[in-house]
């Protein structure tokens, strides 16, 4: 059973996370520029009947995530922030990141 949440990061933007905690290994998958998780719906549906926890990501300015105006918004390090941000919520210490594109 999928869950979602959304996660508050250092500089407060809101970052949309769907969810699976099972036993196993966490799984996190990373959207391309200009998508969201819904990129990853396939693999939602294989990885879900394994014994992986998993977490998709809706980066900062896609999907359900906050959207900024200022180029700012986009720096690199806050994208990294934000993935760390969502690390901590969800206690997690190791992890496989799946990305395609800018993911």
């Amino acid at each position: 059973m999928f869950a979602e949440e959304y996660v508050k990061t250092e500089d407060c933007v809101s970052i949309f996370c769907r969810f699976q905690k099972k036993a196993g290994l966490w799984l996190v998958f990373l959207h391309g520029g200009g998508g969201s998780l819904s990129a990853w719906f396939l693999q939602e549906a294989f990885f879900s009947k394994k014994d992986y926890s998993l977490l998709f990501i809706d980066m900062r300015g896609h999907g359900m995530s906050d959207k900024g105006a200022k180029q700012e918004f986009f720096e690199l390090q806050n994208f990294l922030g934000d993935i760390d941000a969502v690390f901590k919520h969800f206690k997690i210490k190791k992890a496989t990141i799946i990305g395609h594109c800018f993911g």
